[in-house]
């Protein structure tokens, strides 16, 4: 057999610096700089084509590692999906038994957790909860509830369901979909603020896996927002539900534990990581602000594709 060894290629490998790079892609644009390759954003952001390391002062720029404040790329380094990223599957089929059987497969086909939109799906009663998630072993599956008109009630079914299935409140996963401004702003309702709020986030502070508090920042996306007003909607809904649950008697620290932030993502998957960076520093700095501890001031993160970039008359390009 002929000799493998990876140091013998290795060797004969040399290394590229900057140069080299702005050397080869410029051969092939017709002798245009790189730089016309650069695109301005609609938040007026200049893109350049090429980065590497030495683009940004380390202490000014900082990427940090997983879990170390402000948990720029991550807020761990632990692969458990409890606490890490997982796969979460889209549940809005046109009614339960259908949903139930879109569950059961996405389950089978590797989803780790499940989305479930009770307005699409038509969940009017405990009942119909329970037919979506029948056959779902709710010990190792998540279930996040999509914020909706009806989000306290079907909240309460969800914590009724967990309990009837003898599901210990530390091994519960999920999110109750709690998200008052944000569901004003989808379906055009009246904000809710009320006792039951603070009831339902109260419920579930056995269950460290469980986050009562959604702030859904897709709506402005899908209506068009740029990403830095994504984040600014996004920032301004979270600072309204701190100020209103502590306010009203609750302590900072169960209030951050519970929040779950869900963005946008489209198809410019750069632009979109520097965003979900840009959303953990931002929120870091509100928490630290607010005189959260630093294990505290770690944003949740959910990411969903952008409704904008979904067709409905071709969906083989979704």
């Amino acid at each position: 057999m002929r000799n493998t060894d990876p140091l013998v290629v290795t060797e004969k490998l040399k290394a590229s610096n900057r140069a080299d790079w702005v050397t080869s892609a410029e051969e092939s644009l017709d002798g245009r700089l790189l730089d016309s390759l650069a695109t301005v954003t609609d938040d007026g952001i200049s893109i350049a084509p090429i980065y590497a390391s030495d683009d940004f002062d380390d202490e000014e720029q900082p990427v940090g590692i997983p879990s170390w404040i402000p948990s720029t790329i991550g807020i761990t380094a632990n692969s458990s999906i409890r606490i890490s990223w997982d796969i979460r599957a889209l549940i809005a089929d046109a009614d339960p038994e259908t949903a139930n059987n879109t569950v059961l497969d996405e389950l089978e086909r590797g989803a780790t957790s499940l989305l479930v939109d009770p307005y699409a799906v038509g969940i009017t009663t405990s009942s119909d909860l329970h037919k979506v998630l029948e056959d779902v072993h709710l010990d190792m599956a998540g279930v996040w509830l999509l914020p909706g008109p009806e989000a306290k009630e079907t909240a309460r079914w969800l914590l009724d369901l967990w309990k009837q299935k003898d599901i210990n409140a530390s091994n519960r996963l999920g999110g109750l979909g709690i998200d008052p401004l944000g569901v004003s702003i989808r379906y055009g309702v009246d904000p809710e603020f009320d006792s039951e709020l603070f009831d339902l986030v109260d419920s579930v502070s056995d269950s460290p896996a469980v986050q009562a508090v959604t702030i859904d920042a897709t709506p402005y996306a899908e209506a068009g927002a740029t990403a830095a007003s994504e984040l600014a909607f996004s920032l301004a809904t979270g600072v309204s539900y701190l100020r209103f649950f502590t306010e009203n008697g609750l302590e900072l620290e169960a209030i951050l534990n519970t929040l779950a932030f869900t963005y946008s993502a489209d198809t410019d998957q750069f632009i979109t990581i520097a965003k979900l960076r840009a959303a953990r520093r931002l929120w870091a700095r509100v928490a630290e602000v607010c005189g959260a501890n630093p294990a505290q001031r770690m944003q949740s993160q959910h990411v969903i594709t952008s409704g904008s970039l979904l067709a409905k008359y071709s969906p083989s390009v979704n």
